[in-house]
């Protein structure tokens, strides 16, 4: 009698092992390129990291892990979304099952895994426009900004792009691409002091676009120790000229850098933040 009960006890524990273990798996959505880009307009109001990865290719799983560990296992916004397609390359045998491996070593909500029922259509998508030298880009990720929407036949220009395909953009440099994501505050926030009135913004830069004269307002006066760095699109910093306008403001100027989207770092005594700027010919 012990023994039966002790069996029947046995089977029902490895069922609901089996049961937790499904339940466990991260969804992983059949797409094709039409579908994906419903969604990736879905996702517009956030930021978005959109991955195109083989799932049995050695260097997209180091990619991926990359990303996990590197930026979403460090930045808690729950806005930072990750779109990450899985598909079949030539050369490697991927099923959705490697698919399914891979995601489900994410364990992050943030994170949206799909497999690439269109192989060979999906990475074209991605190959057709200025800013891209490949026709087939995979093991890449781009970034992109929220607020933008994929309303013609090619996706919108990315605000970062890392590959290890050679020629599709950025050459693969995780670390660039985690300065990227912070130059669009979409990491990790330093809020500012605690006389900071509710909802006013801790630093102000105007105007935004600019031909290059950027006024920075800030919410404390001006200490000795204020630090101001410039930051373009792959995560190279530099320094700019300065010059103090009033106890609260400066003014940076850019005006031999060319024109862009950069990143300006202001760190201060009690906050450190993040700004993308637009220098654009003509914008005043």
């Amino acid at each position: 009698m012990i023994k039966t009960v002790l069996k029947v006890w046995s089977v029902i524990t490895l069922v609901l092992l089996m049961q937790a273990v499904t339940l466990a798996q991260t969804p992983v959505t059949d797409i094709d390129t039409a579908q994906f880009r419903t969604l990736f307009n879905a996702n517009s109001g956030k930021v978005r990291i959109v991955a195109i990865l083989d799932a049995l290719c050695p260097g997209c799983i180091g990619h991926s892990n990359d990303l996990r560990n590197v930026i979403y296992n460090q930045c808690d916004n729950p806005n930072l979304t990750a779109m990450i397609v899985w598909l079949k390359t030539t050369g490697f045998t991927t099923v959705k099952a490697d698919a399914q491996t891979q995601a489900d070593t994410w364990n992050d909500s943030r994170a949206e895994h799909y497999w690439a029922t269109n192989t060979d259509e999906f990475p074209d998508a991605f190959g057709t426009f200025s800013w891209m030298s490949c026709n087939y880009p995979w093991d890449i990720s781009m970034l992109f900004d929220s607020g933008g929407m994929w309303s013609g036949t090619e996706p919108i220009s990315p605000d970062h792009c890392t590959a290890k395909i050679s020629g599709c953009c950025n050459s693969y440099n995780i670390n660039n691409m985690k300065a990227a994501v912070e130059g669009l505050n979409a990491c990790t926030v330093v809020l500012g002091t605690a006389d900071e009135k509710l909802g006013e913004p801790l630093i102000r830069i105007v105007p935004n676009p600019s031909t290059g004269l950027f006024t920075i307002d800030l919410a404390e006066k001006i200490q000795d120790n204020i630090e101001v760095s410039v930051i373009n699109i792959i995560g190279q910093k530099s320094t700019a000229p300065i010059n103090i306008v009033s106890d609260q403001s400066l003014e940076l100027d850019l005006s031999d850098y060319p024109n862009g989207t950069y990143f300006i770092s202001v760190k201060g005594r009690s906050h450190s933040l993040t700004y993308k700027v637009m220098k654009h010919q003509g914008s005043n």
